[in-house]
């Protein structure tokens, strides 16, 4: 039974029980009912349905959509699922997979980036080549001068020839200052070395933080950063300066990081206001309608007033199935 109120008038009416899910038992109902349904006053557009009530008022209709798909899948969901799909996959069947792939649709994009890694480990390769190509007449007209059959054999002669002079300019005898030589020689190239090994462990470092940023930047790829073609050398710049690599990026990537944040923002309000729309909140003015209210759904027992349980009932009397 419901509790009617009305002014100065207290009435029982009587209830329908089959009129919450189709037929269910009494028991749990409100529990239940009270837990489920959709957001209240959801706008909707039902055809067939008259669009305003008593005095422009707007129809409500009680109960589910009947027309509602079950299927709530959103694109990111599905996105998900589809890669999740790979982390079951075996070494060899994500092998195979990985193949295909590059074979495939992304052959194109696989193909320019295994360019760029040639590219970029070729670049001292490359240099060095026009250094050689630049000294190689040098040592050829040398390596004729003095008879020499090889570059060692022609650094012999030059040392034969040279180290006395500048021995004698030194005050030093030719073996001192050969020796002198060759430790200034080992000492160079163990520097070289050194810096070689302390730039790894930087490198290293970055890659490092890189990984940990990607909590907070999901996008976020050093590589990628470091090849931009507009802010990649400010950003090594910054990186090599010292500049952790959070600092250096926001620093680098400043107004493209500005630019990003705008578009998201305004995505989510473009978002926002779809919702409100859906929602009732914000309802569109319909092309035609005029003094036209709509139609409200409540599919919620939660929403219900005494007066929409009272009109339930009269509608539940007159043979109509309402779900909940």
């Amino acid at each position: 039974m419901f509790l009617s109120v009305k002014p100065g008038k207290l009435a029982l009416l009587p209830t329908v029980l089959d009129l919450f899910d189709d037929g269910a038992a009494a028991g749990g109902t409100g529990a239940g009912a009270s837990a489920s349904g959709a957001t209240g006053g959801t706008a909707i557009s039902t055809a067939g349905t008259s669009q305003t009530g008593k005095g422009g008022e707007p129809v409500v209709v009680y109960g589910k959509d009947p027309n509602a798909t079950a299927d709530q899948t959103t694109p990111d969901s599905k996105k998900q699922s589809s890669q999740s799909s790979y982390a079951d996959l075996s070494p060899e069947e994500k092998k195979q997979a990985y193949h295909e792939l590059i074979k495939g649709d992304f052959k194109d994009l696989f193909t320019e980036h295994m360019q760029s890694i040639i590219n970029d480990r070729f670049k001292k390769a490359k240099k060095i080549e026009r250094r050689l190509d630049e000294v190689q007449p040098i040592i050829d007209l040398l390596m004729s001068h003095y008879g020499a059959k090889s570059v060692v054999e022609l650094n012999a002669r030059l040392e034969d020839e040279i180290i006395p002079d500048l021995a004698d300019e030194a005050g030093m005898t030719p073996e001192a200052y050969k020796r002198q030589l060759n430790l200034e020689r080992e000492n160079a190239r163990l520097k070289a070395e050194y810096e070689q090994r302390a730039l790894n462990e930087r490198v290293d470092s970055w890659f490092k933080e890189a990984e940990t940023l990607k909590a907070k930047y999901p996008d976020f790829d050093l590589v990628q950063k470091a090849d931009h073609p507009k802010y990649g050398q400010q950003f090594l710049r910054l990186l090599e300066s010292g500049i952790d690599v959070e600092a250096a990026y926001l620093a680098a990537f400043h107004d493209e990081i500005i630019g990003r944040a705008k578009a998201e923002t305004a995505k989510k309000a473009e978002s926002a206001t779809l919702e409100a729309i859906k929602s009732g909140g914000m309802r569109p003015a319909e092309i035609g309608a005029k003094n036209q209210s709509g139609i409200v759904r409540k599919s919620s027992v939660s929403e219900l007033t005494a007066e929409d349980r009272a009109e339930i009932a009269r509608r539940a009397a007159r043979g109509e199935k309402i779900r909940f």
